[in-house]
């Protein structure tokens, strides 16, 4: 179901953040919990296709200051996903291609975020 290399996440894991705070928020611990579910619903967004996923390289992500050399991390992830679309071009894998190709596309609508830049190939304009 999740399909390309991602974490997807459940409607029932959704429905529990809702719903765990509030059940308890009277309490010492149920302020925790609410932080806690508050934290990780902040980790979790919906993905073209409706799911819901653990957007792993999103803003919050981003901002932990404990993440040293953003752009080479980045880079790197982005060549092996480059190099895996490489392969299954040649072999002519067409279903891992596909899935490399979606998790190109996410890594490129977070590289600006990662301050790594945008590898994509610009097509040249034609000549008149």
């Amino acid at each position: 179901m999740a399909d390309y290399p991602r974490i997807v996440v459940g409607e029932e894991l959704l429905k529990y953040l809702e719903v765990t705070g509030p059940r308890v928020r009277g309490t010492e611990f149920g302020q925790l919990v609410e932080s806690i579910a508050s934290h990780v619903r902040r980790f979790i967004k919906q993905d073209g296709d409706g799911m819901w996923m653990l957007d792993f390289l999103g803003e919050n992500l981003v901002g932990n200051p404990e993440i040293e050399n953003r752009r080479i991390l980045f880079t790197r992830a982005k060549k092996y996903i480059e190099d895996q679309q490489g392969l299954a071009y040649d072999q002519q894998d067409y279903k891992h291609l596909s899935r490399y190709f979606r998790l190109g596309s996410y890594f490129e609508t977070r590289a600006k975020g990662w301050n790594a830049k945008n590898r994509t190939k610009k097509k040249a304009k034609p000549t008149t």
